[in-house]
Protein backbone atom coordinates (compact mmCIF):
# COMPACT_ATOMS: atom_id res chain seq x y z
CA UNK A 1 0.00 0.00 0.00
CA UNK A 2 0.97 3.32 -0.50
CA UNK A 3 1.73 6.29 1.71
CA UNK A 4 -1.63 7.10 0.64
CA UNK A 5 -5.26 4.84 1.08
CA UNK A 6 -8.08 4.73 -1.14
CA UNK A 7 -11.04 3.14 -0.39
CA UNK A 8 -14.57 2.32 -1.41
CA UNK A 9 -17.98 2.73 0.29
CA UNK A 10 -19.97 -0.74 -1.45
CA UNK A 11 -23.43 0.12 -0.18
CA UNK A 12 -24.44 -2.92 1.35
CA UNK A 13 -27.61 -0.68 2.83
CA UNK A 14 -29.90 0.38 -0.05
CA UNK A 15 -27.72 -0.28 -3.04
CA UNK A 16 -29.66 -3.48 -4.16
CA UNK A 17 -31.37 -6.46 -3.32
CA UNK A 18 -29.56 -8.53 -5.23
CA UNK A 19 -26.88 -10.10 -2.57
CA UNK A 20 -24.89 -11.31 -5.61
CA UNK A 21 -24.63 -7.53 -6.91
CA UNK A 22 -22.51 -6.58 -3.72
CA UNK A 23 -20.50 -9.50 -4.08
CA UNK A 24 -19.53 -8.77 -8.15
CA UNK A 25 -19.04 -5.37 -6.22
CA UNK A 26 -16.41 -6.57 -3.77
CA UNK A 27 -14.09 -8.33 -6.21
CA UNK A 28 -14.59 -5.82 -8.70
CA UNK A 29 -13.24 -3.07 -6.19
CA UNK A 30 -9.82 -5.63 -5.34
CA UNK A 31 -9.33 -5.54 -9.31
CA UNK A 32 -9.74 -2.03 -10.09
CA UNK A 33 -6.85 -1.85 -7.02
CA UNK A 34 -8.22 0.15 -4.17
CA UNK A 35 -7.00 -0.54 -0.96
CA UNK A 36 -9.77 -0.74 1.14
CA UNK A 37 -13.83 -2.17 1.09
CA UNK A 38 -15.97 -0.04 3.50
CA UNK A 39 -19.24 -0.96 4.63
CA UNK A 40 -21.68 1.48 6.90
CA UNK A 41 -24.07 0.40 9.26
CA UNK A 42 -28.08 1.08 8.87
CA UNK A 43 -30.98 0.08 11.44
CA UNK A 44 -33.73 1.87 9.91
CA UNK A 45 -34.80 3.08 6.71
CA UNK A 46 -34.76 6.82 6.09
CA UNK A 47 -37.74 8.67 5.65
CA UNK A 48 -36.05 9.14 1.83
CA UNK A 49 -34.96 5.60 1.70
CA UNK A 50 -38.01 4.46 -1.54
CA UNK A 51 -36.68 7.79 -3.32
CA UNK A 52 -33.05 6.85 -3.51
CA UNK A 53 -32.42 3.42 -1.97
CA UNK A 54 -33.34 -0.46 -2.57
CA UNK A 55 -35.34 -2.21 0.01
CA UNK A 56 -32.31 -3.81 1.39
CA UNK A 57 -30.20 -3.66 4.51
CA UNK A 58 -27.75 -5.62 5.18
CA UNK A 59 -25.68 -6.32 8.13
CA UNK A 60 -22.06 -4.55 7.68
CA UNK A 61 -20.03 -7.58 9.32
CA UNK A 62 -22.03 -10.29 7.70
CA UNK A 63 -21.26 -8.65 4.22
CA UNK A 64 -17.32 -8.25 5.05
CA UNK A 65 -17.66 -11.59 5.88
CA UNK A 66 -18.74 -12.97 2.40
CA UNK A 67 -16.25 -9.83 1.03
CA UNK A 68 -13.44 -11.66 2.58
CA UNK A 69 -14.28 -15.27 1.32
CA UNK A 70 -14.13 -13.73 -2.22
CA UNK A 71 -11.10 -11.47 -1.99
CA UNK A 72 -7.41 -11.90 -1.12
CA UNK A 73 -5.83 -8.83 0.00
CA UNK A 74 -7.72 -6.34 -0.50
CA UNK A 75 -8.61 -4.72 3.21
CA UNK A 76 -11.91 -4.69 5.02
CA UNK A 77 -13.31 -1.97 7.43
CA UNK A 78 -16.88 -0.68 8.85
CA UNK A 79 -17.11 3.41 8.31
CA UNK A 80 -18.48 2.94 11.02
CA UNK A 81 -19.92 0.60 13.57
CA UNK A 82 -22.77 2.28 15.76
CA UNK A 83 -23.14 1.11 19.79
CA UNK A 84 -25.64 -1.17 19.02
CA UNK A 85 -24.42 -4.28 20.54
CA UNK A 86 -22.80 -5.46 23.80
CA UNK A 87 -19.20 -5.57 23.62
CA UNK A 88 -18.66 -9.14 24.37
CA UNK A 89 -21.20 -9.87 21.43
CA UNK A 90 -18.89 -6.93 19.63
CA UNK A 91 -15.62 -8.49 20.13
CA UNK A 92 -16.71 -11.70 19.28
CA UNK A 93 -17.72 -10.64 15.95
CA UNK A 94 -14.85 -8.60 15.36
CA UNK A 95 -12.24 -11.70 16.69
CA UNK A 96 -13.95 -13.85 14.01
CA UNK A 97 -13.77 -11.31 11.27
CA UNK A 98 -10.13 -10.83 11.54
CA UNK A 99 -9.82 -14.61 11.68
CA UNK A 100 -12.32 -14.91 8.25
CA UNK A 101 -10.08 -12.05 6.53
CA UNK A 102 -6.54 -13.33 7.41
CA UNK A 103 -5.99 -9.94 9.81
CA UNK A 104 -7.67 -7.47 6.71
CA UNK A 105 -10.43 -5.92 8.98
CA UNK A 106 -10.06 -2.57 10.03
CA UNK A 107 -12.59 -1.81 12.64
CA UNK A 108 -14.17 1.75 12.42
CA UNK A 109 -16.82 2.96 15.11
CA UNK A 110 -19.27 5.70 15.92
CA UNK A 111 -21.82 6.90 18.46
CA UNK A 112 -24.33 7.41 15.77
CA UNK A 113 -26.63 10.29 14.61
CA UNK A 114 -30.19 8.90 14.48
CA UNK A 115 -32.10 9.39 17.53
CA UNK A 116 -34.55 6.51 16.49
CA UNK A 117 -32.12 3.74 15.99
CA UNK A 118 -30.69 3.94 18.99
CA UNK A 119 -34.06 4.18 20.81
CA UNK A 120 -35.14 1.49 19.57
CA UNK A 121 -32.56 -0.23 21.00
CA UNK A 122 -32.69 1.18 24.06
CA UNK A 123 -29.69 3.17 24.06
CA UNK A 124 -29.50 6.32 25.95
CA UNK A 125 -29.13 9.07 22.93
CA UNK A 126 -27.37 11.53 25.20
CA UNK A 127 -24.89 8.98 26.77
CA UNK A 128 -23.94 7.50 23.31
CA UNK A 129 -20.44 8.68 23.62
CA UNK A 130 -20.16 7.09 26.93
CA UNK A 131 -21.64 4.38 26.17
CA UNK A 132 -19.29 3.85 22.94
CA UNK A 133 -16.16 4.90 25.52
CA UNK A 134 -16.67 1.75 27.77
CA UNK A 135 -17.07 -0.31 24.70
CA UNK A 136 -13.95 0.72 23.35
CA UNK A 137 -12.28 -0.32 26.73
CA UNK A 138 -13.91 -3.36 26.97
CA UNK A 139 -13.05 -4.25 23.42
CA UNK A 140 -9.38 -3.55 24.27
CA UNK A 141 -9.33 -6.09 27.07
CA UNK A 142 -10.73 -8.77 25.11
CA UNK A 143 -8.12 -8.62 22.70
CA UNK A 144 -5.46 -8.09 25.01
CA UNK A 145 -6.07 -9.70 28.63
CA UNK A 146 -6.55 -13.17 29.15
CA UNK A 147 -8.68 -12.07 32.75
CA UNK A 148 -11.10 -9.24 32.72
CA UNK A 149 -12.19 -7.25 35.42
CA UNK A 150 -14.22 -4.08 34.00
CA UNK A 151 -16.89 -1.84 36.28
CA UNK A 152 -18.13 1.00 34.54
CA UNK A 153 -21.81 3.00 34.19
CA UNK A 154 -23.23 0.88 31.47
CA UNK A 155 -21.39 -2.09 31.58
CA UNK A 156 -19.38 -4.67 35.02
CA UNK A 157 -17.93 -7.31 34.07
CA UNK A 158 -16.75 -9.77 36.95
CA UNK A 159 -13.58 -11.80 36.60
CA UNK A 160 -14.55 -13.26 33.42
CA UNK A 161 -12.21 -15.01 30.84
CA UNK A 162 -11.50 -14.25 27.45
CA UNK A 163 -10.70 -15.89 24.27
CA UNK A 164 -10.88 -13.09 21.82
CA UNK A 165 -7.12 -13.47 20.13
CA UNK A 166 -7.35 -11.54 16.84
CA UNK A 167 -5.19 -12.25 13.64
CA UNK A 168 -3.78 -8.91 14.19
CA UNK A 169 -1.70 -7.89 17.70
CA UNK A 170 -2.53 -6.32 19.91
CA UNK A 171 -5.37 -6.09 17.86
CA UNK A 172 -7.00 -5.13 14.30
CA UNK A 173 -6.80 -1.22 14.02
CA UNK A 174 -9.33 1.10 15.43
CA UNK A 175 -10.81 3.81 13.37
CA UNK A 176 -13.13 6.47 15.28
CA UNK A 177 -15.83 8.16 13.11
CA UNK A 178 -17.05 11.88 13.76
CA UNK A 179 -16.40 15.52 13.31
CA UNK A 180 -16.98 16.78 17.14
CA UNK A 181 -14.09 17.57 19.05
CA UNK A 182 -15.26 14.34 21.06
CA UNK A 183 -14.70 12.18 18.46
CA UNK A 184 -11.09 13.65 18.25
CA UNK A 185 -10.61 13.00 21.44
CA UNK A 186 -11.73 9.47 21.24
CA UNK A 187 -9.82 8.84 18.34
CA UNK A 188 -6.52 10.09 20.34
CA UNK A 189 -6.90 8.53 23.12
CA UNK A 190 -8.77 5.30 22.37
CA UNK A 191 -8.13 4.77 18.61
CA UNK A 192 -5.73 4.65 15.60
CA UNK A 193 -7.21 6.40 13.16
CA UNK A 194 -10.00 9.62 12.54
CA UNK A 195 -12.02 9.32 9.60
CA UNK A 196 -14.84 12.88 10.05
CA UNK A 197 -17.32 12.41 7.25
CA UNK A 198 -18.27 15.36 5.02
CA UNK A 199 -16.44 17.81 6.50
CA UNK A 200 -15.25 21.19 5.17
CA UNK A 201 -11.49 22.01 4.88
CA UNK A 202 -11.53 25.12 6.43
CA UNK A 203 -12.99 22.88 9.66
CA UNK A 204 -10.87 20.16 9.48
CA UNK A 205 -7.68 22.36 9.77
CA UNK A 206 -9.13 23.92 12.76
CA UNK A 207 -9.47 20.57 14.34
CA UNK A 208 -6.05 19.21 13.27
CA UNK A 209 -4.59 22.94 15.35
CA UNK A 210 -6.81 21.60 17.54
CA UNK A 211 -5.14 17.72 18.16
CA UNK A 212 -2.07 19.99 17.66
CA UNK A 213 -2.80 22.09 20.49
CA UNK A 214 -4.26 19.54 23.02
CA UNK A 215 -2.96 16.01 22.35
CA UNK A 216 0.73 14.27 22.17
CA UNK A 217 0.32 13.06 18.79
CA UNK A 218 -1.85 12.97 15.73
CA UNK A 219 -3.68 9.88 14.57
CA UNK A 220 -4.05 9.00 11.38
CA UNK A 221 -5.68 11.20 9.22
CA UNK A 222 -9.01 9.89 7.33
CA UNK A 223 -11.94 11.47 5.46
CA UNK A 224 -15.33 10.00 4.45
CA UNK A 225 -16.67 11.93 1.23
CA UNK A 226 -19.34 11.27 -1.21
CA UNK A 227 -18.08 11.98 -4.84
CA UNK A 228 -20.09 12.82 -7.74
CA UNK A 229 -19.50 13.40 -11.38
CA UNK A 230 -21.72 15.58 -13.37
CA UNK A 231 -24.28 17.17 -10.57
CA UNK A 232 -27.94 17.35 -11.87
CA UNK A 233 -31.25 18.76 -10.77
CA UNK A 234 -31.57 14.83 -9.42
CA UNK A 235 -29.51 15.32 -7.12
CA UNK A 236 -30.89 18.00 -5.35
CA UNK A 237 -33.49 16.09 -2.68
CA UNK A 238 -30.54 13.60 -1.61
CA UNK A 239 -28.66 17.19 -0.22
CA UNK A 240 -31.42 18.65 1.50
CA UNK A 241 -29.83 18.46 4.83
CA UNK A 242 -27.20 21.25 3.36
CA UNK A 243 -27.66 25.07 3.66
CA UNK A 244 -27.11 25.69 -0.25
CA UNK A 245 -24.80 24.53 -2.88
CA UNK A 246 -21.97 25.98 -1.91
CA UNK A 247 -22.41 24.02 1.28
CA UNK A 248 -22.82 21.06 -0.92
CA UNK A 249 -19.51 21.60 -2.67
CA UNK A 250 -17.70 22.17 0.19
CA UNK A 251 -18.57 18.78 1.82
CA UNK A 252 -18.51 16.85 -1.10
CA UNK A 253 -16.19 16.02 -4.09
CA UNK A 254 -18.21 17.14 -6.95
CA UNK A 255 -17.69 17.67 -10.59
CA UNK A 256 -14.80 16.31 -13.44
CA UNK A 257 -12.28 14.07 -12.16
CA UNK A 258 -10.17 16.72 -11.94
CA UNK A 259 -12.60 18.39 -9.76
CA UNK A 260 -12.40 15.64 -7.61
CA UNK A 261 -8.85 15.41 -7.70
CA UNK A 262 -7.88 19.03 -7.29
CA UNK A 263 -10.49 19.08 -4.01
CA UNK A 264 -8.80 15.80 -2.49
CA UNK A 265 -5.26 17.00 -3.03
CA UNK A 266 -5.89 19.84 -0.55
CA UNK A 267 -7.07 17.47 2.19
CA UNK A 268 -3.67 15.80 1.22
CA UNK A 269 -1.64 18.48 1.57
CA UNK A 270 -3.04 19.27 4.88
CA UNK A 271 -1.70 15.27 5.91
CA UNK A 272 -4.99 13.56 5.28
CA UNK A 273 -4.11 9.94 3.87
CA UNK A 274 -6.86 7.71 4.01
CA UNK A 275 -9.92 7.90 1.98
CA UNK A 276 -13.32 6.49 1.85
CA UNK A 277 -15.36 7.21 -1.56
CA UNK A 278 -18.77 7.14 -0.62
CA UNK A 279 -21.05 7.40 -4.06
CA UNK A 280 -24.41 8.70 -4.72
CA UNK A 281 -27.55 5.92 -4.94
CA UNK A 282 -27.33 4.66 -8.16
CA UNK A 283 -24.04 5.33 -9.46
CA UNK A 284 -22.30 2.75 -7.34
CA UNK A 285 -20.23 0.90 -10.10
CA UNK A 286 -19.85 3.97 -12.50
CA UNK A 287 -18.50 5.90 -9.87
CA UNK A 288 -16.43 2.71 -8.72
CA UNK A 289 -14.32 2.60 -11.86
CA UNK A 290 -14.20 6.21 -12.95
CA UNK A 291 -12.80 6.52 -9.70
CA UNK A 292 -10.53 3.73 -10.61
CA UNK A 293 -8.99 4.95 -14.04
CA UNK A 294 -9.34 8.84 -13.81
CA UNK A 295 -8.80 9.82 -10.08
CA UNK A 296 -6.64 6.97 -7.79
CA UNK A 297 -2.89 6.72 -10.94
CA UNK A 298 -2.94 10.71 -10.61
CA UNK A 299 -2.95 10.62 -6.20
CA UNK A 300 -1.25 7.70 -5.96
Amino acid sequence: MSSLSFGYSIRNSGMTTNYKVLLNAAKLCEKLGYDVIWVSERLLPTDNWEEFFANSIYDPLIALSTFALITKKIKLGTSVLNPFRHPLITGRMLTTLDHVSNGRLIVGLGVGWRKIELDSMGINFQQRGKILDEQLDILKLLWTNKKINFKGKFYNLNNITSNETSIQKPHPPIWIGGNSIKAINRACEKGSGWIPSSIKLKEYIKLIDYIDSNMSSRPNLGLDVNVLFNYESKHKAYFSNYNNMTDVEERCAIGSPSDVINYLSEFIDIGVKYFVFRPFPGEDIDTMKTIAKEILPKLK
